[in-house]
This record gives structure tokens, sequence and C-alpha cells, in this order.
């Protein structure tokens, strides 16, 4: 599920849903909710702090029964999008929120379903020559 007309409407709902489950006091507030909570106070004290969505004009959701397809077909939007010149950046936080939304799932027409991926997507800022420098890869030939 691509959204992109309807952002707006999307970041309302899981802002909202972000609200509804960190709106306890901080010490009966669950573990996992700690990092939404600090990206919401973030986007409350400067609304142009954009942390859980990075302004990118654009938000992929893919729904499989199994993660192994999920990811598969994650890699290969991926793919194509930077062979297309856009960015892509996998999120874990929203696709993490998002599933947990009913509300918003009902509104992408996908109640019911798992997300297992979710992806933003749009046209960086900025474009690198070469990747970030790894360790060599250990292969093993046989």
């Amino acid at each position: 599920i691509l959204v992109q007309q309807e952002l707006a409407t999307l970041k309302e709902l899981v802002w909202n849903h972000i609200d509804t489950l960190t709106g306890v006091p901080a010490a009966e507030l669950a573990k996992e909710l700690i990092p939404f909570a600090s990206f919401n106070r973030h986007r409350k004290a400067d609304p142009a702090d954009d942390f859980l969505f990075r302004n990118a004009p654009a938000v992929l959701y893919i729904t499989s029964d199994w993660g192994l397809d999920a990811g598969l077909a994650a890699q290969n939007i991926e793919l194509m999008a930077v062979a297309e010149g856009l960015g892509a950046l996998y999120n874990g936080y929203l696709q993490r929120i998002s599933d947990k939304n009913d509300r918003l799932k009902e509104w992408l027409g996908i109640k019911g379903e798992t997300i297992k991926a979710c992806m933003l997507l749009g046209y960086p800022k900025v474009h690198y020559v070469r990747t970030a420098p790894r360790r060599e890869a250990k292969v093993t030939l046989r």
C-alpha cells in the first residue's frame, strides 16, 4: 500500500494512536513505547521535527503472512526505487506502531492483515559517491 496523496491523514492516524498509547504516566509506560513517546514529545515541541516520517513524501506498507516474502518484496522495491533515483528507508518503528493500529489498518483497507515491512520513499537531498567503509567480508568457497 503506497500512501502519498493522503499522507497527512496517515500521519494524523499514527500520531493519534501514539498519543493514546503514550498518554500514561512515565512510570506506567511500556518499555517498547518509550521511543514513540520521545518522538511524540519532539514533534509537539517542534512540528517541523518529523523524525518518525523523515519528511518523506511517500510511505509504503507491505503486508504478508510470511515475513520472508515481505522482506524479499521490500528488497526488490528498494533496488528498483534506487535505480529510479529515489531514496528508500526501512522504518521499523513505523512498521511496528502501524501494525498495532487497527483504525489505521481499517483506513488502509488491510484490516486483519499483518504489516511486515514499511519504507519511506522520496528523492534524497544528498547523493553519496560511494558507500560507507565496511569490514572485509568473510566468504568461504568450496
